[in-house]
């Protein structure tokens, strides 16, 4: 089997690191953590490069586990969708991201933010970490969109809309099972802005979570790539967070990418969250998209440290084991290369290409 270098569209290892608190820094940096990815595995598995996503839980998931570096898991059976006040979304942000600024500071030049197209270039000749920072949910953005800007300069690349939880700025979908995600009305004026100028800025816009409505909406008014970083093929698994085929052909027409997640009730046909997915429904997404839609439109969208995962696939160097398993269903050389990394770097090439710090 070659050695193909990953980008992946979507992990949440930052929430996880606030749960676990300060000392999981060292953990990451040098092994160890109980995590689905550190920096020892990810070098070990051609993992190179991700979108690390800054998640804001509620105040009742976090008051429910007594204390910030007790969070409970993202995707919990139940997470509470709750709406959360600004001020809250801000503050957990700004630790989560001076977290990342902590980690990259200690890492001795091995971990890098993404702040412009150029920053790709050396990404599969040099080893290391390139990281997109990533905003899922933007409560943390007001009204008058004072601090997007402030965000930016802190390296804010890519940033989704909603998470399932309704915002100022738009709707998301439940996380029911099964379910369509053609409910709740579309963008506000205030998501429109939104859209116009993170185009403005190079910010990559994220519709994973959003409705459909609100799909459609981005659609429309933006001038970039469509970008989905972490979902599934609602024909192959119904529930509310994948993509329709009019969503998956307008994605390929925008020449958009969909990140395929690990996560197991997105990927399995009868939604069940439990271990055990297979590889093999991984793959059947994968190949959905390259049989109906083209191979130049699909990625890794792991959701590693966010979602529970096939136990065939169990951690980030599971990902070797998932390209093995592309290759036996007859992936060739140059497919597997657009899939690992190539499809994901010519979407945020184009995002970025204009811009500077």
């Amino acid at each position: 089997m070659k050695n193909y270098p990953v980008f992946d569209g979507h992990n949440d290892t930052l929430l996880k690191l606030m749960r676990l608190g300060a000392s999981s820094i060292e953990q990451f940096l040098h092994g160890n953590l109980d995590a689905h990815i550190d920096r020892v595995r990810a070098k070990s598995t051609g993992y190179r490069g991700a979108f690390f996503a800054v998640f804001t839980p509620s105040k009742k998931s976090i008051s429910q586990s007594g204390s910030r570096t007790m969070l409970p898991a993202q995707h919990a059976l139940k997470p509470d969708m709750s709406p959360i006040p600004r001020s809250h979304a801000v503050n957990f942000t700004n630790d989560t991201i001076n977290l990342l600024h902590r980690i990259i500071g200690l890492s001795k030049g091995t971990i890098a933010l993404i702040n412009k197209a150029e920053d790709l270039k050396t990404f599969t000749q040099v080893p290391g970490l390139s990281i997109i920072l990533h905003l899922e949910g933007a409560e943390a953005i007001d009204a008058r969109f004072n601090n997007l800007q402030r965000y930016y300069k802190k390296g804010l690349r890519s940033l989704g809309l909603v998470w399932s939880r309704r915002n100022i700025f738009g709707s998301g979908v439940s996380l029911d099972f099964p379910g369509s995600p053609d409910v709740g009305p579309g963008l506000s004026e205030y998501g429109i802005e939104l859209v116009k100028r993170c185009n403005q800025l190079g910010i990559i816009l994220d519709l994973a979570h959003l409705n459909e409505k609100g799909f459609w909406d981005v659609a429309r008014l933006s001038v970039k790539p469509l970008v989905v970083s972490h979902a599934g093929i609602h024909r192959l698994c119904p529930s509310p967070r994948n993509l329709s085929d009019r969503q998956l052909e307008a994605i390929a027409n925008s020449n958009g990418i969909t990140g395929i997640t690990f996560a197991n009730g997105l990927i399995r046909a009868d939604g069940r969250i439990d271990l055990s997915a297979t590889l093999n429904d991984i793959i059947d997404h994968i190949d959905y998209i390259r049989k109906h839609f083209g191979i130049d439109y699909v990625g890794f969208g792991s959701d590693f440290d966010g979602a529970r995962i096939a136990e065939q696939l169990g951690d980030v160097t599971g990902i070797l084991k998932l390209i093995e398993k592309l290759e036996e269903r007859g992936f060739t050389e140059h497919e597997l290369r657009k899939i690992c990394y190539a499809n994901w770097l010519r979407v945020i090439k184009e995002t970025l290409a204009s811009h500077r710090c």
